[in-house]
């Protein structure tokens, strides 16, 4: 099995901060390469891309197609026989980003498959996050110390995830789940503390795999030099 592909991409920057760019991408890829009798399959994807960027505001929106692929079942997943081959797809992704005041940023993308949804997805599906940063509050003027807050939603509409082995389309619910981050930075110091599904959902996107209630990770970084 050989994957080779090219991948071309342009684009034009024009005045009042206006972005025109496109990607084009040929050739046969193998999707899951730890499987010996995956064989590689034909890619012919191709996106354009408009957008407006300006310090307070800025739009986008992504016209997309990939191609046809055939995917495989994954032998965690018992309950799922089989997965139909997705036809080619067109896509339609719309990203926003306000920002009223320096230190706060409200952003989020909606990105829906035209026409019938596909095997795996949602309908749709929606990110929208809330971001505080004290680092642009005119208290601390140096940027030595930031204090980073975010507040994040997700959600995904309902779908069909396979086919079960009564031979009947296994429903994929729809469900909506909250994420918070709190990032504190002194100079190069950086202490953070995320936590996903904070309403203690038992809503799983995978059938019969639940997302984990709370669930956090913590970390420290600090660089530095000698």
């Amino acid at each position: 099995r050989t994957a080779r592909w090219a991948l071309l991409r342009a684009g034009l920057q024009a005045p009042l901060g206006i972005r025109v760019a496109a990607a084009y991408r040929t050739g046969r890829l193998v999707g899951l390469p730890s499987i010996a009798i995956d064989s590689s399959q034909s890619i012919g994807d191709k996106s354009v891309e408009v957008s407006w960027q300006r310090p307070s505001v800025g739009l986008s929106a992504e016209y997309a197609t990939t191609s046809r692929f055939v995917p495989r079942t994954f032998r965690p997943f018992l309950t799922v026989a089989s997965l139909d081959t997705i036809p080619a797809t067109e896509w339609l992704t719309v990203r926003a980003r306000v920002a009223p005041r320096q230190w706060l940023t409200l952003e989020g993308w909606v990105s829906d498959p035209v026409g019938n949804p596909i095997m795996g997805m949602g309908a749709s599906h929606k990110v929208f996050t809330g971001t505080i940063r004290s680092k642009f509050l005119r208290t601390f003027r140096s940027g030595i110390f930031d204090l980073k807050l975010q507040l994040g939603v997700e959600s995904w509409g309902t779908g069909t995830f396979g086919i079960g082995r009564d031979g009947q389309p296994i429903v994929l619910p729809g469900a909506t789940q909250l994420r918070a981050l709190i990032q504190i930075q002194l100079d190069s110091f950086i202490l953070y503390f995320d936590r996903s599904n904070l309403q203690g959902s038992r809503d799983g996107y995978v059938p019969g795999f639940q997302i984990p209630t709370l669930a956090s990770t913590f970390g420290v970084r600090w660089a530095f030099l000698n």
